[in-house]
């Protein structure tokens, strides 16, 4: 293995197997560029166009607790990009931050993600035409749609944290055996959207809750999905959330006083439901108010929820944040 170091300018340290060697002094000699060895970040890059384009299989991009930037959102640009390649591993800790698309994989197959921060994107992550697209144990927040699955087959989001996304996992019509597991979904406007067409989606053990629109948003009828023990509130059709356990530790089923920030909160003290003095933001949106806590039972369910889905995602989000600033 050579590693070949950067000036320190950029401080962009690419490791290349098994004999390759290429020189980077400037981030151009990385943004835009293709790459067919491993690439380890040393320090991080910030790009005004694409990043990396991956043009070789069985490739580790490993952040090493560094971050790849764009120059936003609103733009075409690509943070990495797999375009036909086979096995293509994007390791974190780390971030990718701010392109059109953070991770794109395309006509590729068993691409996978784990451990990585991906934010202020127009889409986290993309699956075009691809098999067996893999996510899991990352961190996924503010983009216009987390995760988007289009036209592939097979691809799975497991344990992950999707936050503040206007669409949290958006899987299209022409899309196969999508799988979404053990995850959630907080803050955002829909928290999974599976459109009509799609096939043989499994959606079970998630936990969705303070949605602006819906928790799940299937087609109707449902056709094409299967479902089970999702912790929600509110989908379309209604009947498929399990409801959410409030302060009291009752349980507040799909539309009974509304739910996420449209729950009716008269309706809900009526019912028993909020624990009177419940009101403000946190109560509007169905979990009373901040004095207010959890039942023993609820809450020993909630935390389990949470290190179940955050398991080794957290500590690898906050050691990126924290390398980022080295």
């Amino acid at each position: 293995m050579v590693a070949l170091i950067a000036s320190a300018a950029v401080g962009v340290t690419m490791t290349i197997q098994p004999t390759a060697t290429m020189a980077v002094t400037t981030s151009e000699d990385l943004c835009g560029k293709t790459i067919s060895k491993d690439l380890v970040l040393t320090a991080d890059v910030t790009c005004a166009g694409d990043g990396i384009k991956v043009a070789g299989d069985n490739i580790v991009i490993n952040l090493n607790g560094f971050s790849l930037k764009g120059p936003g959102a609103d733009n075409k640009t690509t943070g990495i990009l797999v375009d036909g390649r086979h096995n293509v591993e994007v390791k974190g800790p780390g971030m990718i931050l701010f392109f059109g698309t953070g991770i794109d994989y395309t006509h590729a197959t068993g691409g996978s993600v784990r451990g990585v921060q991906i934010g202020h994107n127009n889409v986290g992550l993309r699956a075009v035409s691809s098999e067996d697209t893999h996510l899991t144990q990352s961190y996924l927040h503010d983009n216009t749609v987390g995760v988007l699955d289009d036209g592939s087959l097979n691809s799975k989001v497991e344990g992950t944290q999707l936050n503040s996304n206007d669409v949290g996992v958006h899987v299209l019509s022409n899309s196969k055996g999508m799988d979404i597991d053990f995850s959630m979904m907080i803050d955002g406007k829909t928290g999974i959207q599976v459109d009509p067409g799609a096939t043989s989606t499994s959606v079970f053990y998630n936990t969705m809750f303070r949605q602006a629109v819906l928790d799940m948003k299937l087609p109707n009828p449902v056709t094409g999905v299967l479902l089970g023990n999702n912790e929600c509130t509110l989908s379309t059709p209604a009947q498929y959330c399990q409801g959410r356990v409030l302060p009291t530790g009752q349980r507040i089923t799909t539309n009974e006083c509304g739910a996420g920030r449209a729950l009716d909160e008269s309706c809900a003290k009526a019912k028993g439901l909020l624990k009177s003095g419940g009101s403000g933001d946190s109560a509007e949106r169905g979990l009373g108010s901040s004095a207010e806590k959890l039942s023993p039972e609820a809450q020993q369910a909630a935390n389990a929820a949470l290190e179940r889905i955050m398991n080794g995602a957290q500590s690898q989000t906050e050691s990126g944040s924290s390398n980022s600033t080295r």
